[in-house]
């Protein structure tokens, strides 16, 4: 629930705030592969694993998105 209230928040101001040339931006990552799983001591099966993102890919569409007018992003076929 507290994600569906960030996303609907960066929609709002990316609305609101378009008009005065600043673009925001939601960055909806999914799983990435970070290593908190790793150190919340959390099981990573294999298929799990798989499923991961590598942070680069991510850090990057977080980038571009912005530059690119988006309101949100999902960056993955998987997260998608």
């Amino acid at each position: 629930m507290i994600l569906a209230y960030v996303l609907r928040l960066g929609e709002a101001l990316h609305r609101e705030l378009k008009s005065d040339g600043i673009t925001v931006t939601a960055l909806c990552p999914g799983m990435s592969d970070t290593g908190f799983a790793t150190a919340a001591q959390q099981k990573i099966t294999p298929a799990l694993k798989r499923l991961m993102m590598q942070p680069v890919p991510v850090v990057r569409a977080g980038i571009r998105a912005p530059h690119a007018g988006r309101i949100s992003i999902v960056p993955g076929l998987e997260n998608k």
